[in-house]
């Protein structure tokens, strides 16, 4: 009856273990933003940089499965007559499904922050985003994987003053693609 006891409880102790996921990341990306002032001035900027998170969620049967998400992440942001270096940061909640060696997920960004580096000043963007991504399992713990990101700013600022971007200006698009490797641990084969 002990080993029985045993034996169930290692396999029920690994059996729970199976469904978490932990899956390191890091990438490359590339967008562009176009900023519309009320008086209908466009300006134009392209912007590409390298990023690194971490998910860490639990996997339903052998298919559906969530997670949380963090990503931070600099770069260069490149207009017309400058380039400033920014940092970004986002933490956000993945569903997903998993099918054989391929794995789709949508997510939401409940934060996403940009900082731009000025030569006399930082400003951000604050707001959050929807996410898409597709990845292919390559070995047992590596995969490649493609993402849209697209956050939508609401608040802008510099120091401890922040605005509204709606009062400020007629819109502001923005839009990334990122290509990177993860280290999935949890999925299973």
């Amino acid at each position: 009856m002990k080993t029985l006891v045993t034996t169930f409880t290692i396999f029920f102790g690994i059996q729970c273990l199976a469904g978490f996921i932990v899956e390191p990341f890091l990438g490359y990306n590339t967008g562009s933003t176009k900023l519309t002032a009320t008086t209908g001035e466009v300006a134009k900027s392209t912007n590409s940089g390298l990023d690194y998170g971490l998910r860490l969620g639990y996997l339903f049967g052998q298919s559906f499965w969530t997670a949380a998400e963090y990503t931070g992440g600099s770069g260069k942001d490149k207009g017309s007559s400058s380039e400033e270096d920014y940092a970004r940061t986002a933490t956000g909640i993945l569903v997903g499904y998993k099918v054989n060696k391929y794995n789709f997920w949508a997510g939401y960004g409940i934060s996403d922050k940009v900082t731009y580096k000025l030569t006399d000043a930082e400003i951000y963007y604050s707001g959050t985003n929807m996410k898409f991504g597709f990845g292919q399992f390559f070995a047992n713990h590596v995969a490649v994987n493609v993402e849209l990101i697209i956050p939508k700013y609401t608040k802008f600022g510099s120091g401890s003053r922040e605005l509204n971007i709606a009062d400020e200006f007629k819109g502001m698009d923005v839009t990334y693609a990122s290509i990177s490797v993860s280290f999935p641990f949890g999925y299973g084969k």
